[in-house]
């Protein structure tokens, strides 16, 4: 039915109009802003009417009273642009059984045709006012018309609550999270506190909160506002890798971004500190320490726990340490340095002990040897490390299982906590974790309780290398307090005629250039630098490389063996274009897609997990492959490693492209072959731990792209970012506070 308005904008002079009808189809929508592009079929017309707009949560067979104007789209011809727009329930038969088939969860289209069938124009009153008639569809019990109930409830509800929170500007994707989190309360816990999102709502921070706040009118200094925005900042800087914040810096940052005012902030934290939110300590210098309960828990309970395990000396070697090493070289063909044998002897003598090195100095090799003692010791040895990918490395290095840190500390995703703690400690005898420069303050905690007092705990990693993506800097801290035994590697054993991956490593390191050979036609190598000052040229370059050169010039599969490393998202030659660049090429042709907040996923596609999935036990940098996508449903079939998994619509924040990746989510990943963008527009990026961290990644194949002064000013600048953490300083003093009780809530901190 079209209505015609007789009253005319003055401004615009454009007829304002109004449709009613029943969705058709619909041609898109982008789950983050709501704009949608749907076909209408309005009562007299028999073509369904092309409209455009924002909606919330839109669907098949849905009645609907729009209000907009007619456009003429120079490619796509007469659209009716809504303004806003009025739900209505469907008046026709058809209309309902559609409505109810693909709205109304627990109902689906077959139960949809039987209620239809049986009750006709009149279904949806009588689920609404008479649910106990349900029983006298045939197939229909008293179970089933309960959860058609409920569904109709739930569905009622959650319409309810997006048409709200649409006009706070929320997204269809938030408000489905909001509702799921509070349910039917949805509306009255975000109207009585819209700052409680920031803590309970995944993907809605501060910000956001704080626009719904506003719009609803609580005042700049409301007691909630100022509470939400130290808790929100405190998460800020534990995402910058920090465990604390100096008081004086957090407030003068929350009072110059929020414009709090001071009193307002004061009486906050004492709030929080009450309320046991946030915990604060005395720091040498005059401030305070303000700490996340959770964060203060773990730095303060990793020590407690060290202790305990350093307490008690580890069972005494009956074996002939030395005969066994001098087999041990003798079977595997090889001869290990003093220090080499050293670090042995000491981690088999210690408690706790750390292992330290960079690439090619033999950490593989002392790991294998301890295994091989632990055994013949008739002992039982545990590996692990923090990503699938290393753990996976670390078991082909030693022929031993070897597992992620999640599945060795038997993570339990719907309790989110480790099962494996001081009541029910790990059954190893020694336990190597590998990796450990990729440890968070959490992770660390979470072992540091597992390891049962008596055990011994080897510590294996790269300091040099980026320190943790989470909070704190546990492996710098451990080397440095001088609580620990440690052994650190120089000496370079694993270097190939005429390599120069780990030798440029190496040299980078020491804050040298690296060497840039002229390749001879003749002859591949490990390592090339190609000059490029334009970024355009660059990006171009890249995709050259990964899709033509180095499959054809070292037979190396471009979606299995190479792996492109940026250090920025941004720009030319960030993670973000490299990846719309690469995925021009590798999915040219297919025309199934499914687009979700800036990504679209086609099949074949290299994705990425950005956060840990524990039902689905895939884990944060994770990397994987589509297989199939279902663009109507908005499902997606992935396969990671050996495992298929389905991702739903609302799952898809989950997932990014992967032709190219940051050197965060590369570490504990290997790769044949790395490509590594190095250009002056990342100035920002350009340290020697990121430039290193890439570089190491690579097995048998790196290869810059980008300037010569871009590299320079990589290899020169050795500043690392403070972190502010106290594990290193708590662990060098002789008194200490006692750990805190962990609570339940500090699980959603934690995650």
């Amino acid at each position: 039915m079209l209505e015609t308005s007789a009253q005319r904008n003055p401004l615009s002079m454009q007829l304002h109009e109004t449709l009613r009808g029943t969705v058709q189809r619909i041609v898109y929508t982008n789950e983050e802003s709501g704009y949608t592009v749907l076909g209408l079929q309005v009562e007299d017309q028999r073509d369904p009417v092309t409209l455009v707009g924002r909606f919330a949560s839109i669907q098949l067979g849905e009645g609907l009273l729009c209000h907009g104007n007619w456009k003429d789209h120079p490619r796509y011809g007469k659209q009716f642009q809504v303004e806003h727009y009025e739900r209505n329930v469907p008046n026709t038969v058809k209309g309902i059984r559609r409505y109810l088939g693909s709205m109304v969860k627990g109902i689906g289209p077959k139960k949809a045709k039987q209620l239809v069938d049986y009750f006709g124009i009149d279904t949806l009153r009588v689920i609404e006012h008479e649910p106990h008639r349900l029983t006298e569809v045939i197939g229909i019990g008293q179970v089933s018309a309960e959860r058609i109930r409920l569904g109709w409830e739930n569905h009622k509800a959650l319409q309810e609550v997006m048409v709200f929170l649409q006009g706070y500007g929320v997204s269809q994707h938030h408000a489905h999270v909001i509702f799921r989190t509070y349910g039917n309360d949805a509306i009255r816990t975000v109207r009585e506190n819209p700052y409680r999102l920031a803590t309970d709502v995944r993907g809605i921070g501060f910000l956001t909160a704080d626009q719904i706040a506003q719009s609803l009118g609580l005042p700049p200094d409301s007691p909630f506002r100022a509470r939400a925005a130290i808790l929100f900042q405190l998460k800020a800087s534990s995402d910058q890798g920090h465990v604390y914040m100096p008081r004086s810096e957090l407030l003068g940052t929350i009072e110059e971004s929020f414009k709090i005012p001071h009193l307002a902030l004061e009486q906050a934290m004492a709030y929080l500190d009450q309320a046991g939110d946030i915990l604060l300590e005395s720091l040498e210098d005059g401030d305070t320490a303000v700490y996340m309960r959770i964060l203060s828990a773990c730095e303060r309970g990793s020590v407690h726990r060290l202790r305990e395990i350093m307490e008690i000396s580890p069972r005494a070697t009956t074996l002939r340490v030395d005969a066994i090493l001098n087999q041990f070289q003798k079977d595997n063909q090889l001869s290990l340095a003093d220090a080499q044998r050293d670090a042995i002897k000491m981690a088999l003598e210690h408690s706790i002990a750390i292992i330290t090195g960079g690439p090619g100095t033999g950490k593989t090799t002392i790991i294998r040897a301890i295994c091989e003692m632990v055994r013949r010791q008739g002992r039982k040895v545990l590996l692990s490390a923090p990503t699938g990918r290393a753990a996976k490395r670390l078991s082909e290095a030693t022929g031993l299982d070897a597992c992620t840190l999640h599945r060795t500390l038997e993570f339990a995703p719907h309790q989110f906590s480790f099962q494996r703690n001081q009541d029910n400690p790990l059954e190893g005898d020694v336990i190597i974790v590998d990796e450990v420069s990729m440890l968070d303050i959490y992770l660390f905690y979470a072992l540091a309780r597992a390891v049962r007092p008596g055990s011994q705990l080897l510590l294996v990693g790269d300091v040099d290398q980026l320190p943790s993506v989470g909070p704190g800097n546990v492996l710098r801290d451990l080397l440095q307090c001088g609580a620990i035994p440690v052994t650190r590697l120089n000496q370079i054993f694993r270097q190939k005629e005429n390599g120069l991956i780990v030798e440029n490593a190496h040299r980078i390191n020491r804050g040298t250039i690296p060497i840039l050979p002229q390749p001879p036609p003749d002859q591949l190598l490990d390592f090339y630098f190609i000059p490029r000052e334009d970024p355009n040229q660059g990006a171009q370059t890249i995709r050259e490389l990964v899709t033509k050169r180095i499959p054809q010039r070292f037979g190396l599969d471009p979606l299995q063996d190479i792996q492109v490393i940026s250090p920025m998202y941004r720009g030319e030659v960030g993670v973000k274009n490299l990846n719309t660049l690469l995925q021009e090429h590798f999915s040219a042709g297919q025309k199934k897609h499914i687009d979700f907040s800036g990504n679209r996923f086609c099949p074949g596609d290299r994705i990425l997990q950005t956060r840990n999935d524990y039902d689905k036990e895939v884990f944060n940098g994770d990397v994987g492959f589509v297989i199939d996508v279902e663009p109507e449903n908005g499902q997606l079939l992935a396969r990671f490693e050996d495992k298929e998994l389905t991702y739903e619509r609302h799952e898809l924040d989950a997932l990014t492209l992967a032709y190219a990746v940051s050197v965060h989510k590369s570490q504990g990943s290997e790769y044949s072959a790395v490509v590594i963008p190095v250009f002056t527009q990342h100035f920002m990026m350009l340290q020697r731990n990121l430039l290193y961290t890439a570089l190491t990644r690579g097995k048998k194949l790196v290869i810059l792209v980008g300037s010569k002064r871009a590299l320079q000013m990589a290899v020169q600048n050795d500043q690392i970012r403070k972190r502010y953490c106290r594990l290193g300083w708590r662990l060098q003093q002789h008194s200490e506070a006692p750990p805190l009780p962990w609570r339940e809530q500090d699980h959603a901190f934690a995650e």
